[in-house]
């Protein structure tokens, strides 16, 4: 890309507008491109449900997947592979929106494998989903999934979802809540978590993060635990940098 701002989300693949739209066994690998470049796109402006089943991004030089809409429609993603990506191997958003990762394998990618920008459709049959994960930071990032500011106009009711994912290889916690306040007000982090499994520090919660914000863990070795800002009510966990109340 020359001059570099047109490589403004350069995508291999833009998963746009239309109807009974299929992407499958697909490959994007090296896609340069600047900020916000990524192996596939879901483009702002231009929304169509695709199949997307099987494909993988790996050595591109921002996100194996980008995605930026707003929407009460439900998009699936399945059996998706992304590593060695240069930031994400996937980074979503836009605000709000119920999207469904399933099946999923992410490995090294250098900032970490998902970064969260968008809440829960409070009006989408089902909450933003993550499910059966297998998430590795192979020593390269800090954080497997980093959570970012969200939208403060945008209502939050439901927590985003992770259940039955995996996390290793983290230099500091598999989940980073790092919002610190720099770009304005962000809003609720409602997230829930349910029979994932964890090798090394689990949780790193920000103390930017915006009061009454709960993050809901259920799993046979922890039982039933929320995690608050360490400046709220419960019982102090150093290495979360959280208070803990158990269910």
């Amino acid at each position: 890309h020359d001059p570099p701002e047109r490589g403004y989300r350069l995508a291999g693949f833009a998963l746009s507008r239309g109807r009974g739209n299929v992407a499958r066994d697909c490959v994007a690998v090296g896609v340069q491109g600047g900020t916000d470049a990524a192996g596939f796109l879901w483009p702002e402006g231009s929304e169509g449900v695709w199949t997307f089943e099987g494909c993988v991004a790996h050595n591109n030089d921002e996100h194996g997947i980008f995605t930026w809409q707003n929407t009460a429609l439900v998009h699936t993603i399945r059996d998706f592979v992304g590593y060695h990506n240069a930031v994400a191997g996937i980074s979503h958003g836009a605000y709000q929106n119920p999207y469904i990762y399933r099946d999923l394998s992410l490995y090294g990618n250098a900032y970490a494998g998902v970064v969260v920008h968008a809440v829960s459709n409070a009006e989408a049959p089902r909450p933003l989903t993550f499910a059966n994960l297998t998430v590795h930071g192979a020593g390269r990032s800090d954080y497997l999934v980093v959570v970012d500011r969200h939208h403060p106009a945008v209502p939050v009711f439901r927590p985003t979802s992770f259940t039955g994912c995996s996390f290793a290889g983290a230099r500091k916690a598999a989940f980073g809540w790092l919002y610190q306040g720099e770009e304005g007000p962000s809003n609720l982090e409602l997230f829930e978590l349910k029979s994932c499994r964890f090798s090394g520090n689990e949780f790193w919660l920000s103390r930017g993060i915006v009061p009454g914000s709960e993050i809901k863990v259920s799993d046979p070795v922890r039982g039933t635990l929320v995690l608050r800002r360490a400046d709220e009510p419960g019982s102090l966990v150093a290495r979360w940098n959280a208070r803990v109340t158990r269910l």
